[in-house]
């Protein structure tokens, strides 16, 4: 049967599998195809819900480098998850990278602070992951050229950079009012993070705690000291952190905490890639003409 095919379509047949196969091993190993996904959380830890998880796969035969991590929010908003700073992730062929992320303080740009709430849980604003690669920008799943979100063509973008607080290895979002560390041993403390209605629910086995025993430090030590004495608080040692006070110290000259906090919301497309091109392209222009006549004013001064 095989001699009544002719040879010529037997030719182009065989040529047409190897071309497949060519094909395919350069869809393997070219470009970039990075599969990804998110969760966002409310926690009764922080008044901001937040990126909690993050994980990204590397569908191909090759190693792809990712500076930043970004979610976007509609057209105008890049929030920052994951900045891997001067150590950048190396996604190794097939490799899966996963991340938990805590509670945040507070979202800031610019050191302004913004309310994204709206914006994060409304299904109708379109977000989607956004890698900054070796390769450019990465839109999961889409390819683009080197790229990092920035407001030098449209005025409208804006990127939102986290600010999350640690102690010893634990998040602590900024609903958090205390932090109670019972030494178990100098590397391994209990800790237990505190907040103003924790009254309401048996955070300790033996005891309740009471609003006046959450209104101050000084108060929460000396409400546990009592409890010591009556054989109720089993810790040896302990050591009461106030978080409320230490976070306004650390943010005190960028101003969060005091005034209105704007609450963020996605553009138009009328005035996000029209408005917002428009008057950057206007402010790069004033910009030139600036430096110019700079310029030309330093080479007359110099002539004279």
């Amino acid at each position: 049967m095989l001699n009544d095919v002719p040879w010529p379509l037997v030719s182009v047949l065989i040529a047409l599998v190897a071309l497949w196969v060519a094909v395919k091993n350069y869809q393997r190993k070219g470009g970039l195809d990075i599969r990804g996904g998110y969760g966002v959380t409310s926690s009764v830890e922080c008044r901001d819900s937040y990126v909690s998880s993050v994980m990204l796969e590397n569908a191909k035969d090759r190693s792809v480098t990712i500076f930043e991590v970004y979610l976007q929010l509609g057209r105008s908003i890049y929030l920052s998850v994951i900045d891997f700073g001067s150590s950048p992730l190396v996604l190794k062929p097939f490799e899966t990278f996963s991340k938990e992320l805590g509670p945040i303080d507070l979202y800031q740009s610019n050191l302004s602070r913004y309310d994204l709430n709206e914006m994060l849980l409304d299904f109708n604003v379109r977000k989607r992951l956004v890698c900054s690669t070796s390769d450019g920008k990465y839109v999961v799943p889409s390819n683009i050229r080197m790229w990092a979100p920035s407001s030098f063509s449209n005025v409208l973008t804006g990127v939102i950079q986290p600010l999350r607080s640690e102690y010893k290895g634990v998040m602590v979002g900024s609903n958090v009012d205390y932090i109670v560390e019972m030494a178990k041993g100098k590397s391994d403390p209990e800790l237990v993070l505190l907040r103003s209605g924790s009254y309401r629910v048996r955070v300790f086995d033996s005891f309740m705690l009471t609003p006046a025993s959450l209104e101050s430090r000084d108060a929460l030590v000396a409400f546990l000291n009592e409890r010591r004495a009556d054989g109720e608080f089993a810790a040896a040692e302990f050591d009461v952190v106030d978080v409320k006070t230490w976070r306004a110290k650390r943010y005190a000259q960028y101003d969060y905490f005091s005034g209105e906090i704007p609450v963020l919301r996605d553009h138009s497309f009328w005035g996000y890639h029209v408005v917002g091109r428009w008057v950057a392209y206007q402010e790069r222009r004033a910009e030139r003409a600036y430096s110019e006549g700079f310029s030309s004013r330093v080479q007359q001064v110099k002539r004279d």
